[in-house]
């Protein structure tokens, strides 16, 4: 069972207009796996979309159990898990 997130490391690509291409991050979760969660679909919703300003994505906060980012945007440890994949 997935309670919570330990470690994170924030990956992006951005090409040659400064574009960001791909938003990403390496979440470690409670059971010692380690996945690649795509942020992208997420930003296209709602407040969610404060989270394509690479500023903003980057200025997150790993709290007791989660990512979150200035107490607006935050996803449950298991849904990310569920959106992330294996990294072997």
């Amino acid at each position: 069972m997935i309670t919570s997130i330990y470690n994170i490391y924030e990956r992006y690509w951005i090409d040659t207009t400064n574009n960001v291409l791909c938003e990403s991050a390496q979440l470690t979760f409670s059971n010692g796996e380690t996945r690649d969660v795509d942020f992208v679909p997420q930003m296209q919703k709602g407040i969610c979309c404060k989270l394509q300003d690479m500023e903003y994505f980057r200025s997150f906060t790993l709290d007791p159990f989660t990512v979150d980012w200035h107490n607006e945007i935050g996803f449950a440890p298991e849904f990310l898990f569920e959106q992330g994949t294996s990294i072997v």
